[in-house]
């Protein structure tokens, strides 16, 4: 069992959370408080889980839902808890080193222009990604840690422990985003900066179907505002001209003379009358169609007997 033997032990205490109690211990990073702390819950031993952590004081200290820091913080001290033991390295490196004036700019600028978080510090001339993890493998030497279990989706966490030896084995910490500006922001994390994060963790969710908005079946009877079309003339002996064809024939007369647009749908008792729902456009065609007739009857073709049809 590894103890750190150049870590305190006067700050041994116990710390309740979410109903249950772990014996913890506490001290400041190498080179002062200012720069952060390492809290080591219960016996910690070789390949035992790792948690280091920046600063975030929108999502850590105020709830923000904004990003994704305050439920990876959240899950790492659930697994730590759970298992008993494990460590936690928090760095004061607010706003990915920046600090946390140059972290409201950005997000000014982000609200501003629509691009993300690394795209607006770009912008305002600042690395992506200030940070640095020196003072955390020292704080993981001085336990006499040779081997973690690292909680991280950030390959620059990493890199540089397996750089001074310590054997990593990764664990991931995959959040479902709570909304769309979190998803966004996981997704900018795993395309621009190589986090490991699924691509189907950040995918856009497709909503469900809402039976509600369903279209309804077509029942009853279904007009429909007609587009202007050139009119097929009939021949001045077409027998439909001087004989009033019956209902069903001109029912269909009438549906081959129009071109949809919209259909309107009701029940039989709510049926209005076919001519008011034909549309302005289809009744000036009736009344051009019935000009052409007072035209042909004033030219004689009235009294011509047509020919029969068989």
């Amino acid at each position: 069992m590894t103890t750190g033997s150049q870590f305190r032990t006067d700050t041994v205490h116990r710390l309740t959370r979410k109903g249950h109690q772990l014996k913890v211990r506490v001290d400041d990073l190498p080179g002062g408080a200012e720069y952060g702390f390492v809290l080591v819950a219960g016996d910690i031993a070789d390949g035992c889980l790792v948690r280091i952590h920046s600063r975030c004081v929108y999502g850590d200290v105020l709830g923000s839902e904004d990003c994704d820091c305050a439920a990876q913080l959240d899950r790492s001290l659930d697994l730590i808890q759970a298992e008993g033991s494990g460590v936690l390295i928090y760095l004061e490196q607010e706003g990915r080193g920046a600090g946390l004036v140059a972290k409201a700019r950005g997000k000014n600028v982000q609200e501003h222009t629509g691009v993300d978080t690394f795209s607006a510090y770009q912008a305002l001339d600042l690395k992506p990604d200030s940070r640095d993890y020196l003072l955390a493998i020292v704080a993981l030497l001085r336990l006499d840690l040779e081997s973690v279990r690292l909680l991280t989706n950030n390959p620059e966490k990493i890199r540089p422990l397996r750089y001074v030896g310590i054997r990593v084995e990764v664990r991931p910490l995959l959040i479902s985003p709570p909304n769309d500006d979190v998803r966004q922001y996981l997704e900018a994390k795993r395309i621009k900066r190589g986090h490991l994060i699924p691509e189907e963790l950040t995918a856009p969710e497709t909503a469900a179907p809402n039976p509600e908005s369903q279209s309804m079946p077509l029942v009853g009877y279904a007009f429909r505002a007609p587009r202007w079309r050139t009119p097929k003339l009939p021949t001045r002996w077409d027998p439909r001209r001087r004989t009033r064809p019956e209902p069903a024939r001109a029912a269909l007369i009438t549906l081959r003379e129009t071109d949809f647009d919209t259909v309107t749908v009701w029940e039989d008792d709510d049926r209005p009358a076919a001519p008011r729902t034909r549309g302005v456009r289809a009744r000036l065609w009736q009344g051009i169609k019935r000009w052409w007739s007072a035209t042909d009857r004033a030219q004689g073709f009235a009294g011509q007997v047509p020919p029969r049809v068989a």
